[in-house]
């Protein structure tokens, strides 16, 4: 896990191999997360993240990514504004894993 900055860029990245052998037994497993963020103006963020998961490292051609491209708003304090859009890879077979959404989010924080 780390990150840097450079001037209005930061980019954060983490990466984790899980080696779990409890009762469940799911074995090993990879993932990784690469976020770019560029504060343009006050309160304005642009963001680019890159996710991938590996569920079973000894079955080929699992894998799974997500692309994220969101833009984030925060007038004030404790508000604020998200929108973007997201697609997904995963297995051919599984529909749900192969997807293109677009999103609109208000987070309020108290």
């Amino acid at each position: 896990m780390g990150g840097a900055r450079y001037q209005s860029f930061v980019l954060l990245v983490e990466v984790d191999h899980i080696n779990d052998r409890s009762v469940a037994n799911v074995g090993e497993q990879q993932t990784a997360l690469i976020e770019l963020n560029y504060d343009f103006n006050q309160g304005h963020n642009f963001k680019y993240t890159y996710e991938f998961f590996d569920p079973d490292t000894s079955v080929d051609e699992n894998q799974r990514t997500r692309n994220s491209v969101v833009w984030e708003y925060t007038p004030k304090p404790y508000l604020q504004f998200r929108s973007g859009i997201r697609f997904a890879e995963g297995v051919p077979q599984a529909a749900s894993q192969n997807t293109t959404e677009g999103f609109l989010q208000v987070h309020a924080y108290f």
